[in-house]
């Protein structure tokens, strides 16, 4: 486990975190963590949580150091961090070569990613896990629109924005150690509810920031609704990482897992277009409520109802 979280570590420093590659490796603990248990697994998939945030938190500090010179500013520093990069992937790759494979993967005929949607859809032990994981998954493509609100509509500066993403994985890692601490003990179930609940009250706050109008809000405003919007956001997903992987097939992991990244994939490529239609909506709207962005946060805020509603 210790060599998995490092070559994770090495590999996410220098990756530019999206929603993708961040489920694909969520996901992927099942197949390269044998030591993964129904006792531990909370703490497992928290711990990867971590070292990949922590991983992001370092690569954005180090980025902005390096950039910040102005020598480094234009594609110098650009190629300077590409060198970066290689070197530490390949860190990550010597970790992985040393974990031993847990199993052979086979390809059956027949059980393409479609079949075992459908297969897994008929079973409601499977069904609601992956509901949840998908619906999570479209809040979370919506909740990083709320950068471009912060630049547009609150007039943060590139700095600010730094300084936010920065709060916000500061946010995530914690998000990771709660889960660590209090799944395995309490189950996912409450947690999820209780966490799905809190996101939904912190989208309505977002929902009547008077941003669009004559207030002007500080920043510290911001920065702690996205804190607590985030931990609250990150909290629920490992919880739900931690319930779609105990329902994987044993015999079939890597193929369910592919189908999940699949979806995955398909539900982030929709949910970021209905994400910028209702922000052009919001902005042409004649009725203007307490900001252009509040169509999207609403739309954040029912999706959060949803979850709750999916995890009673």
């Amino acid at each position: 486990r210790d060599r998995l979280l490092a070559s994770l570590f090495f590999y996410y420093l220098f990756f530019f975190n999206d929603t993708a590659t961040t489920e694909i490796y969520t996901l992927s603990l099942h197949d390269a963590l044998p030591i993964s248990t129904s006792q531990n697994r909370g703490i497992v998939l928290a711990q990867g949580n971590i070292a990949n945030q922590t991983a992001s938190v370092i690569s954005k500090l180090i980025s902005f150091i390096v950039t910040s010179f102005q020598f480094f500013s234009g594609i110098i520093g650009i190629l300077l961090l590409q060198i970066f990069g290689v070197f530490f992937n390949t860190a990550a790759a010597i970790q992985l070569k040393s974990i031993p494979c847990r199993e052979t993967v086979e390809y059956r005929r027949g059980r393409n990613i479609f079949k075992i949607l459908k297969e897994s859809f008929g079973r409601r032990d499977r069904r609601y896990p992956l509901i949840l994981k998908w619906v999570t998954i479209a809040v979370i493509v919506l909740n990083g629109l709320t950068i471009v609100f912060l630049r547009k509509e609150a007039g943060f500066n590139s700095n600010l924005v730094f300084l936010y993403s920065m709060v916000m994985s500061l946010a995530i890692i914690l998000s990771g150690l709660f889960a660590r601490t209090f799944a395995d003990r309490m189950g996912s179930r409450p947690l999820l509810i209780g966490m799905s609940v809190l996101l939904s009250v912190s989208y309505v706050v977002w929902i009547l920031l008077p941003v669009s109008g004559s207030i002007n809000l500080t920043v510290y405003i911001y920065f702690i609704l996205g804190f607590f919007t985030n931990f609250f956001l990150w909290s629920g997903n490992v919880l739900i990482s931690r319930v779609l992987v105990d329902t994987m097939p044993e015999d079939e992991s890597f193929s369910y897992n592919a189908m999940t990244n699949f979806v995955t994939a398909f539900f982030s490529l929709i949910s970021g277009i209905i994400g910028g239609l209702l922000i052009d909506s919001g902005q042409r709207a004649a009725l203007v409520l307490f900001n252009t962005y509040s169509y999207l946060f609403s739309f954040a805020m029912v999706l959060s109802l949803l979850l709750v509603v999916l995890s009673l």
